[in-house]
């Protein structure tokens, strides 16, 4: 007996959306492979703060001696980050009012399956940026665009020169990302760090 014949009322018809459909014709193996994306963000995240010992490396090895880099993962654990910045640059609360940055979301792959990481000269957060640096580092924005190139993106909130690290097609390769990051780190420092020295008044 159908639903129909018990019920003496109209049909009730399967769902038509083919999407759907093949959800939930598959749901058990399509939620399987969810569950791997919280394992995968985490090896990700892991990865990406594995940046900073390669980091600190290669500052020693371009003969970066007054350079540091530091992993922040309590200033917005949303957004952690890894800064570029010289000893000096840091204050009496060991902050520093601008760096390269390398900064990506967490979890680094949302439900939409973007990855989000950006990498560019990061001022403070809101509530503690220097304005005097910041209103300096953001007047020269459209010439360090014009240096940098193309892909560099306008001035943002927090970033008056930043560029976005994205994965190539369909597939996520961490190593180019990684690599891509790193390279996008030392251009901006290389083109940026004199700027930030003026704006702190030691150049």
């Amino acid at each position: 007996m159908t639903i129909q014949e018990r019920s003496g009322g109209p049909a009730i018809g399967r769902i038509k959306d083919e999407r759907v459909r093949f959800y939930l014709e598959n749901f058990k193996m399509i939620e399987e492979w969810a569950r791997v994306r919280t394992d995968a963000n985490q090896e990700l995240h892991d990865l990406f703060l594995g940046m900073a010992e390669v980091l600190t490396v290669e500052a020693e090895s371009r003969g970066y001696d007054d350079v540091v880099v530091r992993v922040d993962e309590d200033t917005n654990p949303k957004k952690p980050r890894i800064l570029i910045a010289k000893r000096d640059w840091f204050g009496s609360d060991d902050v520093t009012p601008a760096a390269t940055a390398i900064e990506w979301h967490q979890p680094p792959i949302d439900k939409s399956g973007e990855l989000y990481m950006y990498v560019g000269v990061r001022m403070g957060d809101r509530r503690r940026r220097d304005l005097r640096v910041a209103k300096y580092l953001s007047s020269l924005a459209p010439a360090l665009r014009r240096t940098l190139g193309s892909e560099w993106e306008k001035e943002a909130e927090a970033f008056p020169v930043w560029r976005w690290i994205q994965p190539q097609g369909d597939s996520l390769d961490e190593l180019f990302i990684v690599e891509e990051a790193r390279r996008a780190a030392w251009t901006c420092w290389e083109a940026t760090s004199h700027h930030i020295d003026e704006a702190l008044g030691r150049a």
